[in-house]
C-alpha cells in the first residue's frame, strides 16, 4: 500500500504494483495489496529428483499460489467496477525458476550440470506453461558464497553462463524444435541410465 501510494503521489496512478516473494511466503496479505505477484519457485528446493521437477513446479503454482489469490478473487463484489478492474489486474508470474549446476544434494535433488540441463531443456521446451517465468538465473553470482555450507555450496551455481559471461561447459541453450535437441534430450537420458 505504501508504494502505490508513492506512485500515485508521483503522477503514476493506475501502474500496476507488485512483488516477488519465495512462493511458500506468499500470503493473502501480499495478494490483497498487490497488482501482481510472482512467485519463485526453486524444485531443487522441494528436494524433487529433477525429472519430476517441471512437474513439481507447475503443482506447487497449482496447489499453493493460486489458492490464495483465486481466494482473494472470491471476496470481489463483482457489481463493484473497482473490485473488478482490481481483480482483473490480479496476476501471478513465476519470478525465479531454476536449477544449480554444482554444489551438492538436497534430499533427492543433486545439482549438476546433467540436472541443469535436464531441467533447462525439460521446462523450457515443455511448453506447458499458463503464466510468464523468468529463468533464475543468467549468471553466477560469486558474492552468494556467504550462504555456502560444507555440503551446500549450490547458492553461486545457478547461472546458465559464469560470472565471467561465458557459457557452462556441457549445457546448451534448448532449439526445442531441432534434431538436435531431440538427440541431446536422448543423450541426456543415456547418460543419467549409465550413472544410476
Amino acid at each position: 500500500e505504501e508504494v502505490k501510494s508513492f506512485v500515485n503521489n508521483l503522477g503514476y496512478s493506475g501502474l500496476p504494483v507488485g512483488a516477488s516473494e519465495i512462493g511458500a511466503l506468499i500470503n493473502p496479505g501480499l495478494v490483497e495489496a498487490c497488482d501482481f505477484v510472482g512467485a519463485n519457485i526453486h524444485p531443487f528446493f522441494g528436494g524433487t529428483p529433477v525429472e519430476q521437477a517441471s512437474s513439481w513446479s507447475k503443482n506447487f503454482l497449482n496447489y499453493q499460489v493460486e489458492p490464495i489469490r483465486d481466494s482473494i478473487l472470491d471476496e470481489i463484489d463483482d457489481d463493484d467496477e473497482d473490485d473488478k478492474e482490481r481483480a482483473n489486474r490480479k496476476k501471478i508470474a513465476i519470478s525465479e525458476i531454476g536449477w544449480p549446476y554444482c554444489g551438492g544434494t538436497f534430499i533427492e535433488a543433486h545439482a549438476g550440470d546433467y540436472e541443469l540441463q535436464y531441467f533447462l531443456d525439460d521446462w523450457i521446451c515443455r511448453n506447458e506453461h499458463d503464466y510468464d517465468w523468468f529463468w533464475f538465473e543468467a549468471f553466477d553470482e560469486p558474492w552468494k558464497k556467504i550462504w555456502h555450507e560444507e555440503n551446500s555450496k549450490w547458492e553461486t551455481e545457478w547461472g546458465i553462463f559464469t560470472s565471467d559471461r561465458e557459457l557452462k561447459e556441457n549445457i546448451q541453450i534448448p532449439n526445442c524444435d531441432s534434431e538436435e535437441y531431440v538427440n541431446r534430450l536422448n543423450t541426456i537420458r543415456e547418460m543419467k541410465a549409465i550413472n544410476t
